[in-house]
């Protein structure tokens, strides 16, 4: 029995070998601070990342302080999601005019089509500078805003990130999603009908703007109720989406 088991370990490790296994998705690639902004415009636009945009000049103390605490271990995510690239004002006049810059450290965050999404100045300290880039990375995201923009139908996956796209906190991104979700009835009138239910607040007030627009039987739901649907209500709403459904798939 003891020779079996020794024998299974040995087979079992030379698998392991020949195939070993994956314990994790792989990360996307670290991409280096970059010095040259036409060439993070082109990497932006291969990656499909959003760009950070670090003004500063050589003479800026704060600016040599952020420079080292960026090759902390804690700002590699930064890496990994965004194109980062430092500007000198004193050599980019023109940039640092066009974006107002009164101080430095600055930053612009920018995204489809070099569009500032966000700006801020001052250095407050890197885990401060992390957390309001990650606040407006899906707002600044590239891909994010083509999902927006698109005039194409949308797909069952485009579907649910709309839907998640109307807890964004940017009141403009939340009705891009509202629009393009309207213009698709017959691919998101189900999602939008359980967004009542199952929703947060601005997704609720965002559905309900939907409904409104499909005039489904709304009248008296409350979005600020905790539990906004009666089983009138629910059993009105389901009627009329079966309806909806059916006309949809022309039956």
């Amino acid at each position: 029995m003891c020779v079996r088991i020794i024998m299974l370990c040995f087979y079992t490790l030379g698998l392991l070998a020949i195939h070993p296994p994956v314990f994790a998705l792989q990360l996307p690639e670290v991409e280096p601070r970059l010095n040259d902004y036409d060439v993070a415009v082109e990497r932006g636009d291969r990656l499909g990342r959003p760009i950070l945009v670090i003004l500063g000049a050589e003479w800026c103390g704060p600016c040599k302080q952020l420079e080292k605490e960026l090759e902390l271990p804690i700002a590699e995510p930064l890496f990994r999601k965004w194109v980062v690239v430092k500007v000198d004002i004193d050599k980019e006049l023109g940039l640092a005019n066009a974006w107002k810059v009164n101080a430095v450290p600055a930053f612009r965050i920018l995204g489809l089509d070099q569009e500032v999404v966000a700006s801020n100045e001052g250095f407050a300290g890197l885990k401060k500078l992390l957390g309001w880039v990650d606040e407006n990375f899906d707002s600044a995201n590239p891909q994010t805003q083509r999902i927006l923009r698109d005039d194409q139908p949308v797909e069952p996956k485009t579907v649910i990130e709309l839907i998640s796209l109307l807890r964004d906190r940017r009141p403009a991104t939340r009705k891009l999603a509202s629009q393009r979700l309207a213009k698709n009835k017959s691919q998101s009138v189900k999602p939008v009908v359980e967004v009542i239910s199952s929703g947060n607040l601005s997704q609720k007030i965002a559905a309900l703007e939907i409904l409104e627009k499909w005039s489904a039987p709304i009248a008296g739901i409350d979005p600020w109720d905790p539990e906004p649907l009666t089983s009138q209500r629910m059993s009105e709403l389901k009627a009329w989406l079966e309806l909806s459904v059916d006309q949809s798939s022309g039956r």
